[in-house]
């Protein structure tokens, strides 16, 4: 089947259609947005000068006429159209809606047409974007986070090609609307899906029922949620492999003791007395409560080792902070969740990183706070991969890491980190001196973990022009950035430090009037903003993400952006040399 990808811009469907080319040659991939620029020029230039409803018209004819181009279904034919494609979607294609886990409506867009006032997508319209595009998908996909030449995952789900997925899906509401339905629930059985959920507070009684006929029994778990509907819900209860049977609705029924399992959702409040409640149960036992820090994740963790076979923890959290526990205890339990899209929770691994998770029990990490938009996890999966390990992105407070915290993590399994802001301090202090570390590393045969820094390597990467012009960085302001300032003097010692907290140059450093350079070190912590006298040439960023307010800055500023993109992959390289010297 050919594909069509849909997605809010930045999502990232162009960078998605390289690796898709890469790992189907014989295809074809084309995106309609430079499609129509080979015919009429750039697409900022078609809306300045004749307007979005003209470049609609263009849209619509030029994906007409690649539909016609490939009706042949010999070779794959992906296609990603614009985020706001409005024209019909052909029946016989697939249509994925690719995502993100960050909030690309936040991403900032200087060299795109303008949909509003400022940078940012307009909310209205991103929200009825997201209501068409979940209107026309056939199918989801989650994308991670980083920008690499290939990812196995991704090929595999597009040529429908996994196997021994496990694990269960939560069926939601508008899944059921698609006309394509029942090929997607089989598609997934041939995948290997061991679950899908059917909750009675999602679907209503008529869509239990049509679920039912569409999926075999062996494959259903019914979850009770709702009082109100609980007899209509209980009649199907014969019709399906397991049943969810909440702990507050007492004893189950004598009809359904062959196939329940008792569950239960603690909120923030009640962790402990619910992990006391619980202790002792002999039953089958689900148990997914908010978690709050890493302490309360060890005692639900310890919990759920005193009977694996009986017991599922499935920690929850605001922001899905804790998809990377389930993860880790991939296979482990007796129920566990993943996602395509949002699914019903975010602490649910996403598709990708489901399949990416191997057996391994040796494990490695991004950790900082936050780190949901890393691409470590990516960038380094292949080079962990080949040393057995799989890698994951930890977010936590300095607050909550104590050694008891850390030594949790170590029983876990995990071997290295790579330590971004704001533990860096917390790393060295893990090594017992003063330093900032970026890099940690688990010595087997000296039985200690290890430090260092790369982020040198990283800066020296990022500036390299401002090196051509003079090597001490005297015509160069540093704005914020604490945790890195050490690394930063020794890469450009005369630069001005200026905090950005206060906007004034921080204790020993000159202030500089007219700086040619600004090296954005502040992250999107901060609602200050340079000096007005300032109109630098070149704005360094070391973020790399699309939503960094150092964007806009330099837009304002009519400064040239670079991004820090180069300086990520130049000081995780090094990390991956550090690393190599190690034994797992």
């Amino acid at each position: 089947m050919h594909t069509l990808i849909i997605g809010h811009r930045g999502v990232g469907k162009t960078l998605l259609l390289k690796r898709l080319q890469k790992a189907f040659p014989k295809g074809v991939c084309l995106c309609l947005d430079e499609e129509i620029e080979k015919d009429h020029g750039p697409i900022a230039a078609i809306f300045k000068d004749k307007g979005e409803a003209h470049f609609r018209k263009l849209e619509i004819e030029k994906f007409k006429n690649l539909l016609s181009r490939f009706k042949e279904k010999v070779r794959p034919v992906f296609i990603a159209l614009g985020a706001g494609f409005e024209g019909a979607m052909p029946a016989d294609w697939d249509v994925v809606w690719v995502q993100r886990d960050v909030k690309v409506q936040d991403f900032l867009f200087p060299n795109r047409p303008n949909l509003g006032e400022g940078l940012q997508m307009p909310a209205e319209l991103f929200s009825v974007r997201q209501t068409r595009y979940q209107s026309l998908a056939t199918q989801e996909l989650t994308l991670r986070e980083g920008d690499v030449e290939s990812i196995p995952e991704e090929r595999d789900f597009f040529a429908s090609e996994i196997k021994d997925l496990g694990g269960c899906l939560t069926l939601l509401p508008y899944q059921l609307e698609s006309k394509e339905f029942k090929y997607w629930i089989h598609r997934r059985l041939t995948w290997g899906l061991k679950y899908f959920e059917v909750r009675d507070d999602l679907l209503s009684i008529a869509e239990i029922k049509d679920v039912l006929r569409k999926i075999p029994k062996e494959n259903i778990i019914l979850s009770f949620r709702r009082r109100e509907v609980f007899d209509q819900s209980l009649v199907f209860a014969e019709q399906v492999a397991l049943v969810d049977w909440p702990m507050e609705y007492g004893e189950v029924s004598k009809d359904l003791k062959e196939k329940f399992f008792y569950s239960l959702h603690s909120e923030a409040a009640d962790f402990e007395k619910h992990l006391k409640i619980i202790g002792n149960t002999p039953s089958a036992f689900k148990w997914s409560p908010m978690v709050a820090n890493i302490q309360q994740l060890r005692q639900g963790h310890e919990w759920q080792k005193k009977n694996p076979e009986l017991r599922s923890f499935l920690p929850r959290s605001e922001n899905g902070r804790w998809a990377w526990y389930r993860l880790v205890t991939k296979g482990q339990m007796p129920v566990q969740f993943l996602r395509e899209g949002t699914g019903s929770s975010l602490d649910q691994p996403t598709l990708l990183q489901w399949l990416a998770r191997g057996k391994t029990k040796k494990l490695a990490a991004v950790i900082g706070w936050p780190v949901k938009h890393s691409w470590t996890p990516l960038f380094h999966q292949e080079f962990f991969k080949k040393k057995d390990v799989d890698v994951f992105a930890l977010d936590f407070s300095e607050a909550e890491l104590d050694k008891n915290a850390f030594s949790f993590l170590e029983e876990l399994g995990f071997k290295a980190f790579a330590v971004t802001s704001p533990l860096k301090a917390w790393a060295g202090r893990i090594l017992k001196n003063n330093s900032f570390i970026n890099t940690l590393v688990w010595q087997k045969k000296r039985f200690r973990w290890e430090g260092f820094n790369t982020d040198a390597d990283g800066f020296i990467k990022l500036v390299e022009d401002i090196f051509k012009k003079e090597s001490s960085g005297k015509t160069t302001a540093i704005w914020g950035g604490g945790g890195v300032l050490e690394s930063l003097r020794q890469v450009l010692p005369q630069a001005s430090f200026y905090s950005a907290r206060t906007s004034l140059p921080r204790e020993g450093f000159a202030a500089l009037d007219q700086p040619e350079f600004v090296i954005w070190a502040a992250g999107g912590q901060t609602n200050s903003t340079p000096p007005p006298t300032w109109k630098p040439q070149v704005v360094y960023d070391l973020s790399y993400t699309a939503d960094s307010p150092a964007i806009a800055y330099a837009h304002k500023m009519g400064a040239k952006y670079v991004s820090g993109q180069a300086m990520f992959v130049a000081q995780a390289l090094k990390q991956q040399e550090i690393w190599s010297r190690y034994e797992f």
